[in-house]
């Protein structure tokens, strides 16, 4: 279904990511941000008062949100994502998930039927892979060898979750997408995990290894370091990049150089902020104008590595 007209728009959430996801829904064109809803209604009347997100109308019920608008953000805690997301989509509101998609497989398998049962847009806000096409890094075709680190202090978020469903996730999708395998296919063979660190029973630092159609992937992710890194390193036959994501650059070492460091080759200073992206290629489906920016199954994807890097991370435990 192409929606005509004004897209009215709510945001379930108003945390940090919430708050971005408002006031980027604030500033869209041809969007009218008409609610937001968050447990805490404080947080969400602060929000709503702050001016920065324009003055939506504060929600106390997530149902009498979704029967005011046409889209909604998730941006709620990962457990809670798969039940407002089929709220949304059983009341035929489009709707674009924070990452993960959800946290167990038939969760996702649930949304995504949802949305082709009711001809509703269901997105999912990997958001880095925005970069990663803007950067031209799927134009180099499928790696030998994928390294990833994405490293974070910590913040006291998204702890609800281990590591690989918190952070891991981002480079999981990416692995998905750069390695050319095809959603429903993806399926990590030989998965090898060290787990660095943990608290309260989850994991805050997990290594994992595993190979992903003809890629060597090789990630690190951990939520308890000093500094922030969000760092790939992609080994071609003839070429390797490395790509600093925090900055969006890309370095190039090509033949007998590689393993060397690297000229800039490309920076991506002018790069959109990625999260608008996101929020332009959710708004261009639910008009009927291209594909969702990550779908519902590409989504699935990057949550079925991460279930497989988890299970194996219990063990190495």
């Amino acid at each position: 279904m192409n929606h005509t007209g004004t897209i009215r728009a709510g945001v379930v959430g108003a945390g940090v990511f919430g708050s971005h996801h408002a006031r980027t829904l604030a500033l869209a064109g041809g969007v009218a941000l008409a609610g937001l809803n968050d447990e805490d209604r404080g947080r969400a009347e602060a929000l709503a008062a702050s001016g920065a997100a324009g003055s939506p109308r504060v929600f106390t019920r997530l149902e009498d949100l979704l029967d005011a608008v046409d889209a909604v953000v998730v941006a709620t805690p990962a457990p809670t994502h798969a039940a407002i997301a089929a709220a949304a989509l059983r009341r035929g509101v489009h709707t674009l998930v924070e990452k993960p998609l959800a946290t167990t497989l038939p969760e996702a398998d649930l949304l995504i039927g949802l949305a082709e049962e009711n001809d509703r847009v269901l997105q999912v806000g990997h958001q880095e892979s925005f970069v990663a096409r803007a950067l031209g890094l799927p134009e180099h075709g499928p790696p030998r060898r994928f390294r990833a680190i994405r490293h974070a202090v910590h913040c006291g978020r998204g702890t609800e979750v281990s590591v690989v469903m918190d952070l891991m996730i981002h480079d999981l999708h990416l692995a998905v997408m750069l390695a050319g395998v095809e959603p429903d296919e993806a399926d990590a063979a030989e998965v090898a995990c060290e787990v660095r660190a943990a608290s309260e029973g989850r994991p805050d630092r997990v290594e994992a290894c595993f190979t992903l159609g003809d890629t060597r992937c090789k990630l690190s992710a951990s939520r308890v370091e000093a500094r922030p890194i969000r760092r790939l390193e992609l080994a071609y036959a003839q070429q390797k990049l490395d790509v600093d994501l925090a900055r969006r650059e890309v370095s190039r070492a090509v033949g007998a150089a590689a393993g060397r460091e690297a000229a800039r080759d490309a920076d991506s200073s002018g790069l959109a902020d990625p999260l608008s992206r996101g929020a332009a290629a959710f708004l261009r489906a639910i008009r009927g104008e291209g594909p969702p920016g990550v779908s519902g199954r590409e989504g699935r994807a990057a949550l079925r590595l991460a279930l497989q890097v988890e299970r194996a991370a219990e063990v190495a435990a």
